[in-house]
């Protein structure tokens, strides 16, 4: 049996205060018979798998609904979606391209990790399969084994964490010389005063040339306007 739409909203307690859960909602579910699938092209966007939406492969296999599990897994323990965007476009988009990425500031095993990383593969013919996915060590750690990788997993993001700080700053300290390097820095505001051995620029009106009276008729002139005529005014004679 193939759900095709698996999601949060689709999977229910049986009763208040109990732990069995029902799927529900088969509206669009299919069975999946040996050497023949059926097509698939509908379902939830955001738990939608990436072979659906490229619709490389419109036979509905296992694999999709192995992917929603991965995005109701992903989402019950980060309390968001692995994929998210402003608009159905940025959705797909990160479902086809991008890359699950987990929060460095949550409490995350390394099995968790793993396990995400395999149900919520692009390709469906390397995504985990339902038997395994069943046997991961996730599925049976008990709760000092998954403290204890939580610790590790917090120790290594950590040490991740500062690698990629350490990097930004040696590829900022290549864009920022200091002041023994053979080329100056760059200030992009030329009136900023605040900056070291930075002088005002004056404005570009002040140093442009004065154009002539000439030109300026002349170009007046081009524009089929008439210059106004000079006028002259006469010297008058002191009176004695």
């Amino acid at each position: 049996m193939i759900h095709r739409d698996l999601k949060l909203e689709n999977v229910l307690f049986k009763e208040k205060g109990s732990m069995i859960i029902k799927i529900v909602d088969f509206g669009i579910a299919g069975v999946c018979k040996a050497q023949q699938k059926d097509k698939t092209d509908a379902g939830t966007l955001s738990y939608m798998a990436p072979e659906v939406l490229s619709r490389t492969n419109v036979n509905a296999g296992p694999g999709i609904d192995i992917w929603a599990l991965g995005c109701m897994l992903y989402a019950m323990v980060l309390g968001v979606m692995p994929f998210n965007g402003e608009t159905e476009d940025d959705i797909a988009n990160a479902i086809l391209k991008k890359k699950v990425k987990f929060d460095t500031e949550k409490p995350l095993s390394k099995e968790f990790k793993d396990l995400i990383d395999k149900i919520l593969a692009k390709d469906p013919e390397k995504r985990i399969s339902m038997f395994d996915l069943q046997n991961h060590p996730w599925m049976e750690m008990l709760d000092d084994d998954l403290e204890q990788s939580i610790e590790e997993s917090k120790a290594d993001g950590e040490e991740e964490k500062k690698k990629e700080e350490e990097e930004d700053l040696s590829y900022m300290a290549k864009l920022d010389l200091d002041d023994k390097g053979t080329s100056p820095k760059v200030n992009l505001d030329p009136n900023d005063l605040s900056a070291p051995n930075k002088k005002k620029v004056p404005s570009p009106r002040t140093n442009s040339p004065r154009t002539s009276k000439a030109s300026s008729s002349n170009f007046n002139n081009s524009l089929g306007k008439k210059s106004k005529p000079k006028v002259v005014k006469k010297k008058k004679k002191p009176t004695k």
